[in-house]
Order: C-alpha cells, then structure tokens, then sequence
C-alpha cells in the first residue's frame, strides 16, 4: 500500500463576516512531504483507527502546521511533535518555502531516539 501525502499548495476561501460573504481572506496551504521511513512507520502503525488518525493528523498540517497540542522540540529551530495515543508525528516547518515536513512517526518510547 503506498501513501502519497504530498498536497499542493492552494487556496481556501474563508468568510470573515455573516452578513457578507463577499469578504473573504485566502488562507495558504502548505505542501506536505513525508520521508520513506515515516511512510513505513505509518504502514506498519498497530491498528487501523490510529492509521487514520495519524493520516487525518498529517493532512491537517497542510492547513495548520502548528495546531494546538503540537509541541516545538528542544534544540531545534522548527521541529514540533504532535501526541495521538502513544504514538508521535515528528515534523518540520519551513515557513519562508511553505513546507512541511514528516521525519517520524514512532511510539513515545522510540520517538526521540
């Protein structure tokens, strides 16, 4: 089974007032690319509900690469973590190119080894 969680960049129109939907803000996206390691770590996640939760994690950092409950590591300038179970998604981000990055997706035990 092969994951492809690279989403292009676009734009989502969000109404910023109830009278109007006229006005409007464009909200960017940011491309998500994810290393062959974490692809297999992800393939090889225990159960299927929390394949789908970690997959519905990643695709929503395309619209929000730091939600809340994500972490920023100590010792990096851009490296965050994000908690599903006893599970850990490790990404970066690269604002100034607009990319996120998956690196790992481990149990807690082995995520920062």
């Amino acid at each position: 089974m092969t994951w492809r969680l690279f989403v292009s960049a676009r734009a989502n129109r969000i109404s910023t007032s109830r009278r109007s939907s006229a006005t409007s803000s464009v909200v960017e996206s940011y491309k998500l690319s994810i290393k062959p390691s974490a692809v297999k770590e992800l393939e090889a996640l225990p159960s299927l509900q929390l394949l789908r939760r970690a997959v519905s994690i990643i695709q929503g950092l395309a619209l929000n690469p730091r939600p809340h409950g994500s972490i920023k590591l100590a010792g990096s300038t851009n490296s965050y973590r994000i908690r599903f179970g006893p599970y850990r998604v490790l990404y970066s981000v690269t604002d100034h190119v607009r990319v996120v990055s998956i690196e790992r997706i481990a149990h807690r035990r082995e995520a920062y080894r």
